[in-house]
């Protein structure tokens, strides 16, 4: 079953489709819409199924906390159309490939109906495209946002020239992670922490000093400019101490 913003956008769409006649702009625009029903209904059908599952497992282990959360995240799908963070991004990408086809299909249609002085018609496509976003929110950039921390993978490196701050990624597994951290040559420490929700951390006590102190508590978070990629940290045990950025190394 669809979740219900996913449901209002197919209204959207049904109800923007007018008579096709021999308008070839038009015919185009009702064959994307077509299309975009029929991947969100195999979208919807694979969110049930993996909820499904998850809820299955959680029953098995008598897990009733975790049962709970699973309740909730799918009431959140049903209701507004969010997948959990911990969703598989091969749950989420078929979605958000979905949107961006049928808003390539809308601009394109603005821009005929434009070029060809049908101003009318291509103010009311532009009016569906904005109710869409509006429907389902922008799960392009949610996507995007999420993938970041994917880059933090074994052999990275991440870099502050400027403070000589190296961060060489030595391992992940899922969640996990080890890194050697050198801030120049005063310090080598060997840092065992956590990815989760777009950002990064480690606590002093689960640093092994290689040379120099363990430092403090670090937590960053993943995101991008038009340098590239980069993770902005803060700093301290109990309180903020300091920030500073690292960034995904060029060539790798």
């Amino acid at each position: 079953m669809l979740p219900s913003c996913h449901l209002a956008a197919l209204g959207i769409l049904v109800a923007g489709v007018a008579a096709v006649d021999d308008d070839p702009v038009k015919k185009q625009l009702e064959t994307a819409k077509m299309a975009y029903e029929s991947k969100m209904e195999k979208f919807g059908k694979a969110a049930e199924e993996w909820f499904e599952k998850r809820e299955d497992v959680a029953r098995k282990d008598g897990d009733k906390k975790l049962v709970d959360q699973i309740k909730a995240e799918r009431q959140r799908f049903t209701e507004k159309g969010e997948l959990p963070k911990a969703a598989p991004m091969d749950l989420k990408k078929p979605r958000a490939a979905a949107q961006a086809a049928m808003e390539t299909a809308y601009a394109a249609a603005v821009k005929e109906y434009t070029k060809g002085k049908k101003d009318d018609e291509a103010a009311a496509v532009e009016k569906e495209l904005t109710a869409l976003r509006a429907a389902v929110g922008d799960r392009k950039k949610e996507l995007e946002l999420e993938g970041l921390s994917d880059s933090f993978q074994p052999k990275t490196v991440w870099s502050n020239e400027k403070l000589g701050f190296v961060l060489k990624v030595i391992e992940r597994k899922g969640e996990k992670f080890r890194a050697r951290f050198e801030i120049g040559d005063k310090s080598v420490r060997e840092v065992a922490g956590t990815i989760k929700d777009n950002e990064v951390s480690w606590l002093a006590k689960d640093v092994r000093a290689l040379k120099g102190n363990p430092g403090h508590d670090n937590r960053g978070t993943f995101g991008s400019d038009m340098d590239g990629k980069k993770i902005d940290f803060v700093w301290g045990d109990n309180e903020v101490l300091g920030t500073y950025t690292l960034r995904l190394k060029k060539g790798k």
